[in-house]
């Protein structure tokens, strides 16, 4: 097996003053801080506002990141202010760096150009350059030592799947979790903003006939898992430039236990504990807990956002369930569904489906009622289920074979579908009480998921309908 990683050190000069330490400092020290670091331009208001009441706790912990900082770019022009905020974050010029410029392809990343790319960037020389196509190198020892001495870190734009192949479930990732908690900086533009969520959008991959993937597709099996750094999140970048304005708008209704954050091109999010602080340009967030699913909340630069509680990183948010099932509950189970309907819980925006033969039916949103009782509402194409939808099902024994989820006979499920098939990640909700809220495949549970039963909660991996595990 071919393989390539890279670690590059660069030495430049640095400050005798090292303040690595600062953010481990009592709140009425941190304006001094600050200034001893040779930056003085990232708004201290920045700072002091995201430090307000800092417990420092860990990053499971919180619906937040915990200790460290996290500073989510949406791609394009990296503005002066967004760099010394970096910079002072990590506790000034003379702290170590790392910079992980694999999201390019290959044929941008030339070794011998990044020293000076990176000093343009992001205005550092001690900067640690990491790079591999290859998880085995990831997880050999020593490959991801310059991350523990890094108080910075930056992960470049590109795609994201190249994160994915190459650091997911890695020590690397392990590596910048463990920096994030004791106090350190990452910061991610454009493919390197989506990798922090712990919802992955726009992750397809490269094949042959397209070898940089196709990121217009938001959601790709195989490559839904992030890193994680922002938990119980969906991040994209680009939004503005790139007419992406709506684009989170069905990810999140698909996914109500997700935050939706939207980051305009050149803008940022500065986040630290359980708020994040706008630096130029505007953010958009999307939030069933919000209630603001149909009425997206904007916020411009200088605005802080308080990040939705969660008494763990990975466990679903049971008052956003709870009115995701209140929504699901107000479509009535006894009659087909209207477009109109499907419109207001926001499954699709397509136009609706024209004449009475579902199987002529294609890239359109439309209503049948099927002859075992089952009625479906969202789109189709090719006469099939696919793409968004809500089954209503009264005869669960017809769309699911065998270790169905419940035990009446009524139940809905509202999500993802694939060749007529309940495909993808979506919410199962019975009349008995019980859910079913992850990853799908042939009309089960597989992959990623929680199941819900009065009883309690099981959280992890499912195979055909069973839980195995975490």
């Amino acid at each position: 097996m071919k393989r390539l990683y890279v670690t590059l050190l660069l030495l430049g000069s640095s400050l005798s003053f090292n303040a690595s330490a600062w953010i481990f400092i009592p709140g009425s020290l941190i304006s001094a801080a600050i200034d001893a670091t040779g930056v003085n331009d990232c708004p201290k208001n920045v700072i002091t506002s995201l430090k307000d009441n800092d417990s420092l706790a860990t990053q499971d912990q919180l619906g937040g990141v915990g200790k460290g900082w996290l500073i989510i770019h949406g791609g394009g022009k990296i503005t002066q202010e967004q760099r010394n905020c970096f910079i002072t974050l990590a506790g000034g010029l003379g702290s170590n760096f790392v910079a992980i410029p694999t999201a390019m392809g290959d044929n941008e990343i030339d070794m011998r150009e990044l020293p000076s790319r990176y000093k343009k960037l992001l205005g550092v020389d001690n900067i640690a350059i990491l790079h591999t196509r290859n998880k085995e190198d990831s997880n050999s020892d020593g490959f991801a030592n310059p991350i523990k001495n890094a108080n910075g870190i930056f992960i470049d734009g590109g795609r994201q799947w190249r994160l994915v192949d190459s650091y997911l479930n890695t020590e690397v990732e392990k590596q910048i979790k463990v920096a994030l908690n004791r106090g350190a900086v990452v910061m991610g533009s454009s493919a390197g903003a989506s990798i922090q969520s712990s919802f992955l959008v726009r992750g397809m991959p490269g094949n042959p006939k397209n070898p940089a993937g196709d990121n217009t597709v938001m959601i790709f099996p195989g490559y839904t898992t992030g890193f994680g750094l922002l938990p119980n999140s969906a991040i994209d970048q680009h939004v503005d430039a790139r007419g992406r304005e709506n684009d989170l708008r069905p990810v999140i209704s698909a996914h109500p236990e997700l935050l939706g954050v939207g980051i305009d091109q050149g803008a940022a999010i500065i986040v630290h504990q359980n708020k994040f602080y706008v630096v130029g340009g505007s953010v958009t967030i999307w939030s069933m807990a919000a209630k603001s699913m149909l009425s997206p909340i904007k916020l411009n630069s200088g605005q802080v956002y308080m990040l939705p509680a969660s008494s763990s990183s990975s466990a679903p948010q049971t008052q956003i369930l709870s009115e995701q099932d209140a929504k699901i509950t107000a479509l009535s189970p006894n009659k087909p569904q209207t477009s109109q309907a499907v419109n207001a819980i926001d499954i699709s925006t397509l136009p609706q489906c024209q004449g009475e033969n579902f199987q002529q039916w294609n890239n359109c949103l439309g209503t049948h009622q099927y002859p075992n009782g089952n009625t479906y509402t969202g789109e189709y194409q090719h006469g099939m289920r696919m793409g968004n939808g809500l089954i209503d099902i009264t005869n669960k024994g017809c769309e699911v074979s065998h270790n169905c989820i419940g035990s009446s006979s009524h139940a809905q499920y509202r999500g993802s579908f694939k060749n007529d098939r309940i495909e993808g990640y979506g919410t199962w909700v019975s009349d008995d009480g019980e859910k079913y809220i992850g990853e799908f495949l042939m009309n089960l549970p597989n992959g990623k998921g929680s199941r819900i039963t009065p009883s309690g909660t099981l959280n992890g991996q499912f195979k055909d309908g069973k839980y195995i595990g975490l």
